[in-house]
């Protein structure tokens, strides 16, 4: 198997369900985006666990009571959501290889869905930081024209610090 480079797009972007109306997408939401009205395919394996939404959501309704530098208190919200998304999750997939295992079951051309950016593009950011291949957040029509957005906040240094406490093992 070789490298994920850009001349294939197994991933072509991120998106929520309100902005994608067409392609081969995929949820990487708890319910798999039935919430939302989607009924399309699921990767669980992707999904942060519900303890680290709760607690980060606890720790963003208590900032909003908090005076102070609030920038940095989410930066360190944020900072702890990744740690624990990737320790629980992330870790067991190579940035490298993710692309791969993910087209060997779903195809190429992937869009994956999330109610949540961040989530979405903590994956994308991820991916990044191994491939240095950007994920773009997108946007498509009912015919499938692809309409790039922007990615809102990124994501890639703080996972390159996480990413760098581990090995993931031998490449192919």
């Amino acid at each position: 198997m070789s490298r994920y480079t850009e001349e294939e797009p197994i991933i072509l972007g991120t998106g929520s369900y309100e902005n994608i109306k067409a392609g081969n997408t995929l949820s990487i939401d708890r319910n798999g985006g039935r919430d939302f009205g989607y009924n399309g395919r699921a990767f669980k394996g992707l999904v942060p666990p519900r303890e680290i939404k709760e607690e980060y959501q606890r720790k963003m309704a208590e900032i909003a009571s908090i005076r102070g530098d609030l920038k940095k208190i989410k930066e360190i919200a944020i900072r702890e959501y990744i740690k624990s998304y990737y320790e629980k999750v992330l870790k067991k997939y190579s940035p490298e290889y993710l692309p791969y295992d993910l087209q060997e079951r779903f195809g190429s051309n992937i869009i994956l869905l999330s109610n949540d950016q961040k989530d979405r593009r903590i994956i994308a950011d991820y991916i990044e930081t191994e491939t240095g291949i950007f994920i773009p957040e997108i946007m498509t029509n009912e015919e499938g024209v692809i309409t790039p957005i922007s990615p809102g906040p990124r994501y890639k240094f703080m996972l390159y610090k996480e990413k760098s406490k581990v090995s993931f093992g031998p490449k192919f």
